[in-house]
C-alpha cells in the first residue's frame, strides 16, 4: 500500500492500494486492489503511461477535493463491475479504459483524444458532466448509450451506442462520427458544423429546444432530424448552398413539430418527402426547390434551397428581390426599378427606405408578378408600365397584395386577387392616377 504526498514513479511490480495527494506516474507494473475494493484514491494527478489497473469495482475515486486528475496515455484500466473512475477529471489520450458492466467514467470532466479508447460491454460508457471527444478516439458501448452528459463536444473520433450514442443537455459536433441503432443524439441544444451522425433504425438527432446545423451529414433510419423546438438549417449570410448540410431520413429528412424551422442552406432527403411540417424562414431571394434522387436504388424526394433568378434591374445591375433592388437605389435621387421578366414570389417583399429620402419608380414593363406574400411599401413609390401593351400585372393569392405605409402612386398596372382578400391596404398616402 502507498500513500503519496510527493512524487512517485512506478515502473513495475504490484501495488494493491494507492492514496495519491500529489503526483504519481505509472510507467508499468500492475495496480490490483483487494477483491471488490477501490484501487486508487486520487486527489492529485495520476498519470498512467503503461501497465495495468484492474479491479472488480470502482478503480479511482477521490476523498477530499473531488478535483483529482487522471491522465491515461497508455496502458489499460479494467473493472469487472462498477465505475472505473468515480470523480474528478479524466483525460484519455491513449490506452484503454474498459468496464465489463456499468459506467466507465463518472465525475466532472472527461476528455477523450488521440488514440484513447473508452468502452463498456453493458451500460453507459461516460456519465461525466462535461465530455469531449477528439482526434481518433473511440467511445462506445456494446449495449446501451455511449455518453450521457450535461455538455458533449465531438470534434473527431467516434461515438457509438446501441440504444443511443449521445444523451445531453447541450451537444456540439464539429467533426467525427456519431452512430447508433436507436436515436443517435437526443439533446436540448444542438450545434453541428461538420462530421456525421447516423441512426440505423431510429432518428439521427432529436432536438427539444434549440438546434443549428451548418455542415456535415445527418442520417436516420426513420427521420434525419426531429425538431421539437427551434431549428436552423444553414446560415442566413447571403451565401446559399444547395448541398450542405445534408439531412436524410428513410421516412422524412426533417420531421417538424416545433415552433420554428429556418431553412437557409442545404438539402433534405426522404423517401416520403424531404420534410413534413412548416418551414418558417428561408433566405431573402431564395426558394425551396423540389427534386428526386436515387440512393442505393431507392427513390428519395428532395427539398433544397436555391436562389431565385434575377427579375429586377437597377441601372446595369440585376436583383432577385424588391428589398435588394430598393437597397441599391441612391438616397435623395429618383431611381427606377424595372421588372425584366415574369416572377413568382413566395416571400415577403419590401420597398426599403431607412432614412425616408428615396423616390422610386417601379416599372412593370409589361410583366406579371405572382405573389403568395405581401409587398410592403416603406418609401415613395410610383408604379408605371412603359411597355407598349401595358399588360403589367400584380396577382396575389391568400394575402393582401400591397400594404402601403408611406406614399404610393399607381399610374399603371392590373391588380388581381384570387381570394377574398384586399388587393391593397393603405396606411399612408395613396394616389390612383
Amino acid at each position: 500500500n502507498i500513500t503519496n504526498g510527493g512524487s512517485i514513479t512506478q515502473n513495475g511490480g504490484l501495488v494493491k492500494y494507492i492514496r495519491n495527494n500529489s503526483s504519481y506516474t505509472q510507467n508499468g507494473g500492475r495496480v490490483i486492489p483487494v477483491s471488490g475494493g477501490t484501487a486508487i484514491y486520487n486527489d492529485g494527478t495520476y498519470t498512467i503511461i503503461d501497465g495495468l489497473i484492474q479491479g472488480e469495482g470502482t478503480l479511482f475515486t477521490h476523498t477530499y477535493s473531488y478535483s483529482g486528475t487522471l491522465n491515461v496515455r497508455g496502458g489499460e484500466l479494467v473493472t469487472v463491475n462498477g465505475t472505473a473512475v468515480g470523480q474528478g477529471t479524466t483525460n484519455v489520450s491513449g490506452g484503454v479504459v474498459h468496464a465489463q458492466s456499468g459506467t466507465v467514467l463518472g465525475g466532472d470532466n472527461s476528455n477523450i483524444s488521440g488514440t484513447g479508447k473508452v468502452y463498456t460491454e453493458s451500460g453507459t460508457t461516460i456519465g461525466t458532466s462535461n465530455t469531449t471527444v477528439s482526434g481518433e478516439a473511440e467511445v462506445y458501448t456494446l449495449n446501451g448509450t455511449a455518453i450521457s452528459s450535461t455538455n458533449v463536444t465531438v470534434s473527431g473520433g467516434s461515438v457509438e451506442g446501441t440504444s443511443g450514442a449521445i444523451s445531453a443537455s447541450s451537444t456540439t459536433i464539429s467533426g467525427g462520427r456519431v452512430s447508433s441503432n436507436g436515436t443517435a443524439v437526443s439533446t436540448s441544444n444542438f450545434n453541428m458544423s461538420n462530421g456525421t451522425v447516423n441512426s440505423n433504425t431510429g432518428t439521427g438527432v432529436v432536438v427539444s429546444s434549440n438546434g443549428t446545423i451548418t455542415g456535415g451529414t445527418v442520417h436516420g433510419g426513420l427521420y434525419g432530424i426531429q425538431n421539437k423546438g427551434i431549428l436552423t438549417i444553414g446560415s442566413n449570410d447571403g451565401e446559399i448552398s444547395s448541398t450542405v448540410p445534408e439531412i436524410v431520413g428513410e421516412s422524412y429528412g426533417v420531421y417538424i413539430e416545433g415552433s420554428q424551422t429556418n431553412f437557409y442552406d442545404g438539402i433534405l432527403k426522404g423517401q416520403v418527402d424531404g420534410y413534413t411540417g412548416r418551414i418558417t424562414g428561408t433566405p431573402l431571394g431564395a426558394l425551396v426547390g423540389e427534386g428526386v434522387e436515387i440512393i442505393d436504388g431507392v427513390e428519395y424526394q428532395t427539398d433544397f434551397i436555391s436562389e431565385y433568378e434575377d427579375w429586377l434591374q437597377v441601372g446595369a445591375n440585376l436583383y432577385n428581390s424588391i428589398d435588394a433592388a430598393s437597397d441599391a437605389c441612391p438616397e435623395n435621387e429618383t431611381c427606377t426599378i424595372t421588372v425584366v421578366k415574369d416572377a413568382n414570389v413566395t416571400f415577403v417583399q419590401n420597398f426599403k427606405d431607412a432614412n425616408n429620402n428615396k423616390t422610386i419608380t417601379f416599372d412593370l414593363n409589361g410583366h406579371k408578378i405572382t405573389s403568395t406574400q405581401t409587398i410592403n411599401n416603406n418609401s415613395t413609390v410610383t408604379v408605371v408600365d412603359t411597355s407598349d401593351e401595358k399588360t403589367g400585372t400584380f396577382e396575389v393569392g391568400r394575402v393582401t397584395l400591397i400594404t402601403n405605409k408611406r406614399k404610393l402612386t399607381l399610374k399603371a398596372g392590373i391588380y388581381k386577387t384570387n381570394k377574398t382578400t384586399y388587393v391593397i391596404e393603405n396606411n399612408g398616402t395613396m394616389i390612383v392616377d
